[in-house]
């Protein structure tokens, strides 16, 4: 039974937030439909889905215009007979809160067969969904030159601009994804290795793709062999330069020839200007990819906490470039995107994300770290600082997953570090979050006391100076 009530939220408004299938004899795929409409008078943009394993999802459109309509899909696989009830949540690009779909019903038996039919979006009737299913697909990365299988590469599944999925390959060089029939882009990326993006249709007929990576040092050599091309020129034919050095060392260095006398003026050993015109000198600093991942669950209304937070956050955003690039994630008891990676070109919209921001509620269990990675990877600037920075007043845990994670990413060949702004007051607290931005070959510093404010401007200074 659908429900058809209207659910408003900003400027979209959903048909229904809820599906009940009821009772299933036999259950294979078990889709659901909801339409969401613009009803407001600027763009808005769905930017991820997030549940659990058993979900996969698509929706038509990156971006609704007003008025416009869009179907959000949803394909739940379920693991055991009996009831069973999921939620799914949808991030906005205006709202901070994600709005929050469900299912619900009862499965008498599951049908073994459910991996092996193709599934397709183009039937019209809530019913014939329970029929199909989606497929496996393996992707295997490969070395161009050798076709040996290359370990530990990292895939990322994107569909019409939103990454759906992403995992690392194992040692044979393979991962899978569980893909309903659609057209993808793959993006590759492994150590030692160029990435590879690669356009795939995927359905049951197209289950095993391969991408060939090329590793650098193959560029690298092609790349020398060519610029050291020179002309040969025989060595009586060369005459003598007579190099004159003069005893003060400010003085110009003189360079006569027979027929000529060039003169090469001293080195400028002036120190360049940290800033022009407000903004980080880009002959100084390298290109920022930033992703904030910020604890405001309900300690954090303690003192001055979240408002130090702030104006630190502030103060940095207004020495950033166009050229660089910010993400804002915050978490309590869930996790919510504040602004979606972006090129830092209007700053007032950040300004306004960042003033949004509200301290309440308890820590949540899964703080988003996973995310931030994720979110990190897909802006990377290669030869930038690319960057996670967590803001927190308490303990932060990780799993052995994430600790790996951390610190596969911290040495790789284009490096993600973590740094961690401090605002608690407990030294063993303290201890414990300086450690975990040692393990991600970051730097540990406080929010709080004078240098508060502008701690995280001088953080980025010191990770993006061109050495």
């Amino acid at each position: 039974m659908l429900l058809l009530a209207e659910f408003a939220h900003a400027q979209l408004q959903f048909q229904s937030i809820r599906h009940d299938y009821g009772t299933i004899p036999k259950a294979r795929k078990l889709m659901s439909e909801f339409v969401v409409t613009n009803t407001g008078a600027t763009d808005e943009y769905i930017l991820r889905l997030s549940g659990s394993r058993q979900f996969s999802f698509v929706f038509m459109q990156e971006v609704l215009k007003p008025g416009q309509s869009d179907t959000v899909k949803l394909l739940y696989a379920p693991q055991q007979k009996g009831a069973f009830s999921e939620k799914i949540q949808v991030y906005l690009s205006s709202p901070m809160e994600p709005i929050t779909l469900s299912i619900k019903g009862v499965v008498g038996e599951l049908d073994p067969d459910a991996l092996s039919i193709c599934y397709s979006f183009k039937y019209n009737h809530p019913n014939d969904y329970q029929a199909v299913a989606v497929t496996g697909q393996k992707v295997t990365v490969i070395d161009k030159k050798t076709g040996k299988p290359i370990p530990e590469a990292f895939v990322q599944v994107f569909s019409l601009s939103d990454r759906i999925s992403s995992d690392y390959t194992k040692a044979d060089g393979t991962v899978g994804f569980i893909l309903p029939p659609n057209l993808y882009e793959l993006r590759v990326r492994a150590d030692f290795y160029t990435s590879a993006t690669q356009e795939q249709y995927m359905n049951k007929t197209t289950t095993d793709v391969v991408i060939a990576l090329e590793r650098n040092e193959d560029i690298t050599d092609t790349a020398i062999l060519q610029s050291t091309q020179v002309q040969a020129v025989r060595i009586d034919t060369v005459k003598p330069l007579e190099v004159v050095i003069p005893k003060v060392d400010t003085m110009p260095v003189v360079v006569s020839t027979p027929k000529d006398t060039v003169i090469i003026p001293p080195l400028d050993n002036t120190p360049k200007p940290e800033l022009l015109n407000g903004l980080l000198n880009p002959d100084v600093y390298a290109p920022s990819n930033v992703v904030f991942l910020l604890d405001i669950s309900g300690s954090m209304q303690q003192e001055t906490r979240l408002p130090s937070l702030k104006k630190s956050m502030k103060a940095l955003v207004e020495q950033l470039r166009h050229t660089d690039k910010i993400t804002i994630l915050a978490y309590n008891e869930s996790i919510k995107i504040v602004f979606p990676t972006g090129y830092v070109t209007d700053k007032a919209k950040l300004f306004k994300q960042i003033d949004t921001l509200k301290a309440g509620g308890l820590t949540a269990t899964d703080r988003g770290l996973k995310l931030a990675y994720e979110m990190a990877l897909s802006g990377f600037i290669p030869g930038g600082n690319n960057q996670v920075i967590l803001a927190t007043d308490g303990i932060f845990g990780v799993t052995p997953v994430e600790k790996t994670m951390i610190n596969k990413a911290a040495h790789a060949l284009q490096p993600v570090i973590l740094s961690v702004m401090g605002f608690g007051l407990a030294p063993v607290i303290n201890e414990k979050l300086a450690n975990l931005a040692a393990e991600g070959n970051g730097s540990f510093f406080s929010g709080r006391g004078p240098g508060g404010m502008t701690a995280l401007a001088e953080e980025i200074k010191a990770k993006s100076r061109i050495k």
